[in-house]
């Protein structure tokens, strides 16, 4: 899509975040506009599941996001993100959603599995869930 003379692509792999995620990049610039699928920096992805957002449809759209020819995220909130920063980012989700499905598998439960984890307490105004409570519904409700 051109829009007077700049050139922008649009995309949508999966819900991530939520289910209204789009990327936009600026091919010529090698800018990608991330919107909150990269959120603060932190390495925990922030997922809304009332807003249909999920773990694999955010790894998903971060894998599509790397094939993007860019040297520059920028995300909804925080900082500008390199190529590097946001593979490191997807690599820690995709280590961290296997971790908690090899012990879902194991019969742990959802403590047990934050407490291994370490996984933070939730931060900002509201209490969102955490990355690990969001993977762990969405294992958990799949075996029911």
């Amino acid at each position: 899509m051109t829009l007077e003379g700049v050139r922008f692509d649009l995309y949508h792999w999966m819900n991530a975040h939520t289910s209204g995620d789009i990327v936009v990049s600026l091919p010529a610039e090698k800018i990608v506009f991330t919107g909150d699928i990269i959120d603060r920096p932190t390495f925990d992805p922030r997922i809304h599941q009332e807003k249909d957002g999920n773990t694999i449809g955010w790894i998903v759209t971060a894998r599509g996001m790397l094939e993007i020819d860019a040297t520059q995220y920028v995300a909804g909130h925080g900082p500008v993100h390199t190529k590097a920063e946001i593979a490191e980012r997807l690599a820690s989700a995709e280590k961290k959603r296997e971790q908690i499905k090899a012990m879902v598998e194991q019969g742990k439960t959802l403590d047990q599995i934050k407490v291994a984890l370490s996984d933070p307490p939730s931060q900002g105004r509201v209490p969102y869930p955490s990355y690990t409570e969001v993977v762990y519904s969405e294992l958990t409700m799949k075996m029911k």
